[in-house]
């Protein structure tokens, strides 16, 4: 089982490469699945096979804490790392060759805390890969 996780900051297309990348590998007839990491969106342009809102709800952290948008998604990761082997089993009984996972668009979430890294090791142990997306706009002019 091949992972690839899609990093990049909030707007970059994450959601949008996951939904087209899966279709294009379903038409070229490959066994692929989708995840998606993100607890804050509201809408996704694909159907996710795992998706993260079936366990972790920001909105109800936000109430539940007394937190802002920001403090309840660092706080939704962390809760996530504690879910993971619900989600690491949900994923590996998918039994695909490939998995696509759409992540936050707080890069910080995965990459500046414990439960980021923890969460990439352990939802899958086969080979992983991370593309990373950068916004066009910011490519354009880096000012």
């Amino acid at each position: 089982m091949l992972t690839v996780f899609f990093i990049g900051t909030a707007g970059s297309g994450k959601s949008l490469l996951t939904a087209a990348f899966s279709d294009w590998l379903r038409l070229s007839k490959q066994d692929v699945s989708t995840v998606n990491l993100d607890p804050g969106v509201l809408s996704l342009p694909y159907s996710p096979d795992v998706d993260v809102r079936d366990y972790i709800d920001v909105g109800s952290i936000m109430e539940e804490y007394g937190l802002g948008p920001n403090g309840a998604m660092i706080a939704a990761a962390d809760m996530m790392a504690e879910e993971i082997e619900n989600i690491a089993k949900e994923v590996e009984d998918l039994r695909s060759d490939i998995v696509l996972v759409d992540t936050p668009g707080q890069m910080e979430l995965f990459a500046f805390r414990a439960s980021g890294p923890f969460i990439v090791n352990e939802i899958t142990k086969g080979p992983k890969v991370i593309v990373y997306l950068f916004d066009a706009v910011f490519s354009a002019n880096p000012l």
